[in-house]
């Protein structure tokens, strides 16, 4: 479900509430490779559940407030950001 909705352009909660991941490095929304290995490490917790508790456990010790995932795939989660073409 998670990777091919991302590369649906996003999971129909995330559309839901606006928000989006978007690289750390430049800002711009993320190149199918990154959504791609984003959504898979969001799925290997559900193969792995000790993952799934670390990563929960992750974001209260993070400065970034970046999950697992997030990391592996140097995003982070914005709010309120539309892409180029769509209404506010």
């Amino acid at each position: 479900y998670e990777p091919l909705a991302a590369l649906s352009g996003g999971t129909p909660g995330k559309r839901l509430l606006r928000i989006e991941p978007i690289s750390i490095w430049n800002g711009q929304p993320l190149n199918r490779a990154d959504t791609l290995r984003r959504a898979l490490f969001t799925d290997a917790q559900i193969l792995f559940p000790p993952l799934a508790v670390r990563n929960l456990a992750w974001v209260l010790w993070d400065p970034a407030r970046q999950c697992l995932h997030d990391r592996r795939a140097a995003s982070i989660v914005i709010t309120g950001r539309t892409r180029p073409g769509q209404k506010a």
